[in-house]
């Protein structure tokens, strides 16, 4: 048994063999040897619970795993006077060179058996140094001292890294943590990490799961490089780590332990899910969004996300390098306006436009551009939004048409009609135009609706529609009131010259307002014309009410009014007659 301890020829090897008699045959589950220097200092060479190999040498100062030794222990450390009963084995040795300090955990004593053979341990350990001089004991003692302003440094340089750096020996238990892993893991100081492990500051899963790691590192020595661990502090605060851990040797090549070191990465995995948060966003967007670089004046497409193809039918691939101006071609030439100049001017734009899609099929086009400008304030792309709205476009589009034309002929409505009559009267304020309102009403439809039916009637009021419209210039416009009634807008340069055609019905007293009749005349000429109805023919008639701006009336409902007025004078002279407001007896007038 002391065979070992009697061979030892260095003081290295005489503290290794003592520390491991200590457990092997003393009943010690901890040991430490103390050694004092010239000036009284305690130097430690200690037995690390479960470590296979030589003892290491501990300094009272600098070291954290110091905490860990028993209060008797710290109190010989620092020259005090060792408390009785807290179970700790102090054996003083020969000449005051020291103590061998034995005691096991959770406050047990050495067991008596085991205390014998520690003395024994003890007495071997004195004759031993005594045979190696005070020289050889100095020297180690030395040698010590110098370590221990080397813990010293280490200890410095540690505390001042950002990372979490700490050992653990083989059973997880944290031997040595900096100032950084301290803070993180949610204690005060480094001193307050020895002796414990994972699962005294972790949620178990947590703790485990770094436990498990750790183990298959030590048994195989494999390292674990840049692995990224989630886990909780004692606050409840969720970071993330990426972390490297290696298998701590001693000087034979065996693993007593593991070295780490966690890197807190929480900002910038923070970072990269508001990243991809963003991506996935650009990504699953129903717009089309392209990012191009600020380079002009081709600005060369570096991105699109899938709605550009699904919009435009150009792939990423196709899009790659191209300019979106030439791509899409914007039909009405604003892509060369607005945004063109938001461009030129590095600032926000918007555009509605008419785009050309790869198959050549036109679609309205809801473009917003922006820049993206780097810390410095210098734009770097430019990130253009587009929302395909030919779908809505068209939409608004039918609803203006629900609300402006008539269901039925599809000519202007009274809502659009009075619309367009303010603009002439607008326009007549402004230079020489005479404006006529001639109000037509279908005579005797009631008759064909009660022996042809409703539908008939329908037929009869579209094709007198397009009949009407076939008769008039472009400038002019006809429109439906309702049932059998229609509505002539013309405007008309004060001294043209009428165009060629029959002479109206009725002779005028001023020859600027005879291209009103002569359009009547070949309306009324048109609508004469057979209408075959149920196989049937039909010939309709009219009577038309006339009024001019500004002779009858200064405003839209004025001027519908006297035309109204007149077209009833019309029916009342015998129907399929025209009558203007001015003609009128002067009792119809006054009424």
């Amino acid at each position: 048994m002391f065979r070992r301890l009697s061979a030892a020829a260095s003081v290295d090897a005489l503290l290794d063999a003592v520390l491991h008699l200590a457990r092997e045959h003393g009943g010690a589950g901890h040991a430490c040897v103390l050694l004092a220097d010239e000036q009284g200092h305690r130097l430690a060479a200690l037995d690390l619970p479960g470590a296979a190999g030589p003892a290491r040498r501990l300094a009272p100062f600098g070291d954290g795993a110091l905490a860990a030794l028993p209060a008797a222990v710290r109190a010989l450390l620092d020259g005090r006077a060792v408390a009785p009963g807290d179970g700790t084995l102090c054996l003083p040795l020969d000449g005051g060179a020291g103590y061998l300090c034995c005691w096991n955990g959770a406050g047990r004593a050495i067991a008596q058996g085991g205390e014998n053979t520690l003395a024994l341990v003890a007495a071997c350990c004195s004759v031993q140094l005594a045979g190696m001089g005070t020289g050889a004991i100095d020297a180690w003692v030395k040698l010590g001292s110098h370590l221990a302003g080397d813990q010293n440094l280490l200890r410095a340089i540690i505390d001042n890294m950002p990372d979490h750096i700490y050992i653990k020996d083989t059973a997880g238990r944290f031997v040595i943590g900096n100032k950084a892993a301290a803070l993180g893991i949610g204690v005060a100081a480094p001193e307050d990490l020895v002796g414990k492990s994972d699962l005294d500051f972790y949620p178990n899963a947590c703790g485990e799961g770094f436990f498990k790691d750790e183990q298959a590192i030590i048994r195989s020595g494999v390292p674990l490089v840049d692995q990224l661990e989630e886990n909780i502090n004692m606050a409840g605060i969720r970071r993330w780590f990426s972390t490297t851990k290696m298998p701590f040797r001693n000087v034979h090549g065996s693993v007593i332990g593991i070295v780490g070191m966690s890197r807190d990465v929480t900002l910038r995995m923070q970072a990269d899910e508001a990243i991809r948060l963003r991506n996935r966003a650009i990504e699953a967007s129903n717009d089309a969004i392209v990012i191009t670089s600020s380079a002009g004046p081709a600005y060369p497409i570096v991105y699109v996300n899938p709605a550009f193809e699904r919009i435009t039918g150009f792939s990423p691939r196709e899009a790659e390098r191209r300019n979106i101006a030439d791509m899409l071609g914007a039909r009405d030439g604003k892509q060369d306006g607005e945004l063109g100049e938001a461009l030129a001017e590095q600032r926000e734009g918007h555009a509605v436009l008419q785009s050309m899609r790869k198959d050549g099929v036109a679609f309205w086009n809801d473009v917003r551009l922006a820049p993206v400008r780097d810390k410095a304030g210098q734009t770097t792309h430019f990130v253009y939004t587009m929302t395909d709205i030919t779908k809505a476009r068209a939409a608004e589009e039918q609803l203006e048409r629900l609300a402006s034309y008539d269901n039925l002929t599809g000519l202007p409505n009274r809502r659009l009609l009075m619309d367009r009559l303010s603009q002439a009267i607008a326009m007549g304020e402004r230079g020489k135009f005479v404006i006529a309102v001639a109000f037509i009403d279908l005579d005797r439809l009631k008759h064909v609706n009660d022996t042809m039916g409703h539908d008939a009637g329908d037929l009869l009021l579209k094709t007198v529609a397009k009949r009407m419209a076939a008769c008039v210039r472009k400038s002019d416009t006809v429109g439906r009131l309702g049932g059998d009634e229609f509505v002539l807008l013309s405007l008309h340069k004060l001294g043209a010259t009428n165009a060629p055609g029959d002479r109206p019905a009725i002779a005028l007293a001023d020859d600027d307002y005879g291209y009103v009749a002569q359009m009547l005349a070949k309306i009324q000429r048109k609508l004469a014309q057979p209408i075959q109805l149920g196989g049937q023919a039909f010939s309709v008639t009219c009577s038309v009410g006339v009024s001019v701006y500004p002779r009858d009336g200064a405003d839209a409902e004025t001027l519908l009014k006297h035309a109204d007025s007149a077209m009833y004078q019309a029916k009342k002279n015998g129907r399929n007659m025209v009558a203007f407001y001015a003609s009128l007896p002067a009792d119809v007038l006054n009424s």
